[in-house]
């Protein structure tokens, strides 16, 4: 567990089903403007065999972070803040927790896909925020999701 302030930040290797659903209540929130429709069903399969970090405040989980290793990188499957509580650093502490993580389990490289800037207002902000982070655009693919996908990289300065 690290601690920003008020901020913990929590590892769970096998999230329980408390933490599942506040991702999902979180995702819910967020809505149309954020995720496509199933992704809350698809989150609850999928944490079975992801990592989760959450960011937690008054032991409430208010931001969070999926990740699996994928081909000898670690994958970042989505990252969240409720909206009321964007941009106060939860993400950016959940992306630093990650590559403490990372460099800590051997990994040189953190990688992501999310959807193209042009697509949809809401992703310039999240494009922004990895380029913030540390990740810089790798490629560009046309044959995933409706509108294409850009996949990014972070690579690890690894003591």
């Amino acid at each position: 567990m690290e601690s920003k302030s008020n901020i913990n930040i929590v590892h769970h290797s096998t999230p329980s089903n408390d933490a599942v659903d506040a991702v999902v209540k979180i995702i819910e929130s967020l809505g149309r403007d954020w995720f496509s429709d199933g992704v809350s069903g698809e989150t609850r399969r999928d944490l079975s065999l992801q990592h989760l970090l959450t960011a937690e405040e008054g032991g409430k989980i208010v931001s969070f972070l999926t990740f699996t290793s994928v081909e000898g990188d670690i994958r970042i499957g989505m990252i969240a803040t409720q909206n009321d509580l964007r941009n106060r650093g939860y993400g950016k502490s959940l992306i630093k927790k990650l590559k403490e993580l990372a460099i800590s389990m051997g990994y040189n490289r953190i990688t992501c896909l999310t959807v193209p800037e042009n697509s949809n207002p809401n992703y310039a902000s999240t494009l922004t925020f990895y380029e913030r982070c540390g990740f810089k655009v790798t490629k560009r693919l046309t044959e995933i999701w409706q509108s294409g996908a850009l996949e990014l990289s972070c690579d690890l300065i690894v003591p």
